[in-house]
């Protein structure tokens, strides 16, 4: 299987993490960060669906984790605490600091009053940080990786997958379908993610032991087959809707 021709983008803008209207402004306008932030996303959205197109937006995330200190986090109003730290973890992982992105993460968590969509997104963004950092040392090991390079790796995917599952476990009947829909397209990216690295495995046997146990062990962590997974999450998704058209076009289905 090839690799993908660059690592997929974020689609934040899809779940509208510019939505908080609320009149305190900071003195250092949280309002422009977050039109900064959700330009970025397009721009890096832009890039996921048009094979000719590379993105611009990376350095515009480091901008914005740059502004967007947890020193001036802290002294906002506590109702934009939370959507502050899933805009200063989400770029932190857009422009490759994976370290910072968990951190931010964590720190978010443990905000005070923290909104139940807010708290799904940095519940997430672990799972996203590992799967970058897992493409990057893949990426390393390319045209063909032995079973000791895989290993790391297949832990790495099942740690982010069950990440993925804990965000799931957060939903409730205030969850938004918009936010659900979020995190199936990531689901989505993960396990296809997995199953494009289990395919690198040993490529110069056309039937590897190594390949299909690899495979097996994963689709025990998952609970099913990879199409079978990567069907369900594409399907939670309505058709017509921008992520489940993201996932057609990063499928070249």
């Amino acid at each position: 299987m090839r690799p993908p021709a660059r690592s997929v983008a974020t689609t934040i803008a899809a779940i509208g993490l510019a939505a908080v209207a609320l009149g305190c402004a900071s003195t250092f306008q949280y309002r422009a960060v977050q039109s900064n932030f959700m330009e970025a996303a397009h721009l890096d959205n832009l890039a996921t669906v048009d094979p000719l197109s590379e993105s611009t937006a990376e350095a515009s995330y480091a901008s914005i984790v740059t502004e967007l200190t947890p020193e001036k986090i802290a002294g906002l109003d506590p109702k934009l605490r939370g959507n502050a730290w899933v805009i200063r973890g989400y770029s932190q992982w857009r422009s490759g600091q994976y370290a910072g992105a968990v951190t931010s993460a964590e720190s978010g968590l443990a905000t005070d009053a923290l909104g139940p969509r807010d708290r799904v997104l940095l519940t997430l963004l672990p799972a996203l940080a590992v799967d970058s950092e897992v493409k990057v040392a893949w990426a390393a090991k390319l045209p063909s990786l032995t079973e000791a390079d895989y290993a790391p790796l297949g832990k790495d995917f099942a740690t982010a997958y069950r990440q993925v599952t804990k965000a799931r476990g957060l939903y409730d009947q205030s969850t938004a379908p918009s936010t659900k829909y979020y995190v199936a397209y990531q689901e989505w990216r993960l396990v296809n993610d997995w199953q494009i690295v289990i395919g690198t495995l040993d490529r110069e046997s056309e039937v590897s032991a190594a390949r299909a146990g690899a495979r097996a062990a994963a689709e025990t962590i998952l609970g099913g087959k990879f199409a079978v997974v990567l069907d369900a999450a594409r399907e939670s998704i309505p058709k017509g809707h921008p992520l489940r058209e993201m996932i057609a076009a990063q499928s070249g289905a």
